[in-house]
């Protein structure tokens, strides 16, 4: 079979992203990031048959690497031990998340390169959370703390880093609107380490996310129940608490974001360089490169 110019033109989009993250990407996880339902065997023959494709993409053990590299054998045994250290990571993050399990996160995930199925020694483990309504700081308070103890002690494994926080309320304003086709494939790739019901029911309400995934938003929502009044809306009466830690805990993670972006900048490392945004509801770091990542998702919208 022939692929659709659109698929053609994702899946370029798709393995140049990965490529220049230093990654591969598979036939199986394309087949779950094109807009139309095609099998493996149908992937593969496809790319064999497109004079384009064939000439720009080498495949080799399930993976799609570029045609033009000169060892893409040694790209695929790099890619398999990156693989492995994802198992790795995904492990660290089930222990620590059994370290907060008396803190009240409505939603506990892991995100980031780990959740795409490629990590390196270098990179950090990232989560993201979501907090119960007027919790945000309290919630994250903890969090923070607990990442500190488990590094004290972890210091051979990936550090933890709490990279997206928010609290219902947000998180259900951000996925209830159009965020974007980066926005939809992070919130579909992430592994759920609590809270796997109420975050169905957070996707349930970004129907907008079919447009650019079909597959991958079908598998995601397909079980459990669509009830969306589950979704909480309650509410916290440490309103005091949790103003003197937005001031207190916000401006120490300024000032820790500030410290960390001089360091990056000192060695050159500026597409690590990051933002910290930060509010009453919700604390997100935004690097340089994942900015960039964004405009180079942006082809993936219908024309």
């Amino acid at each position: 079979m022939n692929l659709s110019d659109q698929s053609a033109g994702r899946l370029s989009s798709l393995v140049d992203v990965a490529s220049s993250h230093g990654s591969l990407i598979t036939l199986r996880e394309l087949l779950m990031l094109l807009p139309e339902s095609i099998s493996e065997e149908e992937l593969q023959d496809a790319i064999k048959r497109s004079p384009q494709l064939s000439s720009k993409y080498y495949l080799d053990s399930g993976f799609v690497t570029k045609a033009a590299h000169t060892s893409p054998a040694l790209l695929v045994e790099a890619e398999q031990k990156n693989r492995m250290l994802v198992v790795a990571n995904l492990r660290s993050a089930s222990r620590f998340s059994a370290l907060l399990h008396s803190t009240p996160f409505s939603l506990l995930s892991v995100s980031g390169s780990t959740s795409y199925g490629s990590a390196s020694w270098s990179k950090d483990l990232d989560l993201f959370c979501v907090a119960p309504r007027g919790r945000m700081w309290t919630t994250l308070t903890q969090a923070l703390i607990m990442a500190r103890v488990w590094r004290l002690f972890h210091r051979s494994e990936a550090a933890i880093c709490l990279s997206c926080t928010m609290d219902e309320l947000y998180a259900q304003a951000s996925f209830s609107g159009d965020g974007g086709p980066l926005f939809a494939r992070d919130a579909l790739e992430v592994v759920v380490l609590k809270g796997e019901d109420y975050f169905r029911q957070l996707l349930r309400r970004a129907g907008w996310m079919a447009e650019f995934f079909p597959t991958l938003f079908a598998l995601k929502t397909a079980r459990g129940t669509a009830d969306r009044s589950s979704l909480s809306s309650r509410r916290f009466s440490g309103e005091i608490l949790e103003r003197f830690l937005y001031v207190v805990v916000g401006a120490y993670v300024r000032m820790r974001a500030d410290c960390a972006n001089r360091k990056l900048a000192k060695e050159g490392n500026f597409g690590s360089v990051f933002r910290a945004m930060a509010g009453r509801d919700h604390l997100i770091y935004e690097s340089n490169r994942y900015a960039n990542l964004r405009k180079r998702y942006a082809n993936f919208r219908k024309p």
